[in-house]
C-alpha cells in the first residue's frame, strides 16, 4: 500500500487535517481491499498523526501510509 497524505497542521489547517485522516482511516477500515495488517500499519499511523495535531505537535509536510 503506498498511499501520501498531505498535512497542513504545521501552517494553521488543523481541522483540515483531522478531517483527512478520519476520511482515510474510513476508506481504508471499509474497502477491504487491503491486508489486514497493512490496515492496522496505517491505522496506527493515523492515531499517532491524529494525537500529534491535538497535542500541539503537528508537523507540516507528507505521512507516507504503507
Amino acid at each position: 500500500m503506498a498511499i501520501t497524505l498531505p498535512l497542513q497542521a504545521g501552517t494553521g489547517d488543523k481541522l483540515g487535517d483531522l478531517e483527512l485522516l478520519g476520511q482515510e482511516l474510513r476508506r481504508l477500515t471499509a474497502t477491504g481491499e487491503e491486508q489486514p495488517s497493512a490496515v492496522v500499519s496505517a491505522a496506527h499511523i493515523i492515531g499517532c498523526e491524529i494525537l500529534n495535531i491535538l497535542k500541539g505537535r503537528a508537523r507540516p509536510g507528507h505521512i507516507d501510509l504503507g
